[in-house]
């Protein structure tokens, strides 16, 4: 079978057709790669600042407890503090037996004698 000239062109055209096809495609392709490049120095980027993140919440969580260590200790001496001036103990009875045998009003020092206080107030 002899190639007649119209068939010749026939292919010919649909030869080029899909080399343009492929070349296009090849384009994508090439497109695509510097994307996935790009991406991949990006997550690399995040993948660092995610574990900097890590690091610096796990020094809050540390932090966290040594301010809760410090506040438990400094509630123990507050509360045993209290303990001490309740108004049932004898230091407090003490004091406020102290406080009653003052004048009625004392000033203040720094305020005017206007601006004075019942030491009740304090109590």
């Amino acid at each position: 079978m002899a190639l007649t000239p119209e068939l010749y062109e026939a292919i010919v055209r649909i030869v080029d057709q899909r080399v343009g096809e492929v070349k296009v495609t090849r384009e994508d392709f090439d497109k695509l790669a510097r994307a996935v490049s790009e991406l991949g120095g990006t997550v690399r980027e995040v993948a660092g600042a995610q574990k900097r993140t890590e690091a610096a919440l796990m020094e809050l969580a540390e932090s966290q407890k040594r301010t809760n260590e410090a506040l438990s200790r400094l509630t123990d001496t507050i509360g045993h503090d209290l303990e001490s001036v309740s108004p049932r103990s004898r230091k407090s009875r003490d004091c406020r037996f102290m406080l009653s045998r003052r004048p009625a009003r004392t000033p203040l020092p720094g305020l005017p004698r206007e601006r004075s206080y019942k030491p009740s107030q304090f109590i």
